[in-house]
């Protein structure tokens, strides 16, 4: 990738040579917004009456999501807890909750 900086308020657009589908743009670039880099996606698109317009999307860079290094793979089980603990919490929740509602049902054993 070139050095190339653009200077502030400053950027450009190119056509995107990767696109497969139309919701990938057909121009990708980069502009200066206050010292930060910020990526472009731009889509053309048709007004009703017939006339052509661009359509921006303006997000931080790849570069930017990436500082700190690379996070580590996990799966997607690793979200959550474990079935035992989790539905010990539900069951308390839930019997905290008819308590409330229901009153104690240990008070209604005629025993």
């Amino acid at each position: 990738m070139s050095d190339f900086k653009h200077k502030e308020m400053e950027g450009s657009l190119f056509s995107n040579s990767y696109k497969e589908r139309d919701s990938h743009p057909d121009m990708k670039g980069n502009i200066v917004f206050n010292g930060v880099n910020y990526s472009i996606a731009a889509w053309k698109n048709i007004t009703k009456s017939g006339g052509s317009y661009l359509k921006l999307k303006v997000s931080e860079p790849l570069e930017s999501k990436k500082e700190g290094g690379p996070k580590p793979y996990h799966s997607v089980g690793d979200n959550f807890k474990p079935k035992s603990k989790h539905m010990s919490d539900y069951e308390k929740e839930q019997n905290a909750y008819h308590r409330a509602k229901y009153g104690d049902p240990e008070d209604d054993i005629p025993f």
